[in-house]
């Protein structure tokens, strides 16, 4: 299970390496192209936001299973006493629902963009395209926060 949970972790972290690679070559190509040669690459803003937009939630999982994501401690102290071998698991909790509604309201938006059949501006790429990976990503996300709150804690 944790050969799995590794591997799909790095694929993810791969998928999101390259989003962020590609963003970056294509402003610089973008910016070079339009003030240089005075010629635009058509779409390239639109292109920048889808690949933002995978890239983030490709990024979801590695980051939730390397314990690298933002906390904020407001509660923190007061959970440590309440509860203090069950904090973990109690956020844990609270993030794969929380992965879990997000995933669900993307699939809704998901399929209320293909039933109306909406794009986007330039590119008139079907918006349930790019919402579907989202969604997968974010509920591999919870799958594997799950899976991480299952298995048992090492203690190095």
């Amino acid at each position: 299970m944790r050969k799995v949970i590794a591997y799909l972790s790095s694929a993810l972290e791969a998928v999101a390496a390259v989003c962020i690679l590609v963003i970056a070559v294509l402003i610089a190509v973008a910016v070079i192209a339009r003030y240089v040669f005075n010629s635009p690459i058509f779409g390239s803003s639109e292109i920048v936001q889808i690949l933002l937009v995978i890239g983030f939630f490709a990024a979801l999982a590695p980051v939730g299973l390397a314990d690298r994501h933002i906390k904020v401690d407001l509660l923190d102290r007061h959970l440590n006493r309440w509860l203090p071998r069950g904090r973990e698991v109690l956020v844990s909790a609270a993030t794969v629902a929380a992965l879990l509604i997000i995933a669900y309201q993307v699939f809704v938006q998901a399929a209320t963009a293909a039933k109306f059949d909406r794009t986007t501006i330039i590119l008139e790429i079907p918006y349930a395209y790019l919402m579907v990976p989202a969604g997968v990503f974010c509920l591999i996300a919870a799958l594997l926060q799950l899976a991480q709150l299952a298995r048992p804690k090492r203690h190095d």
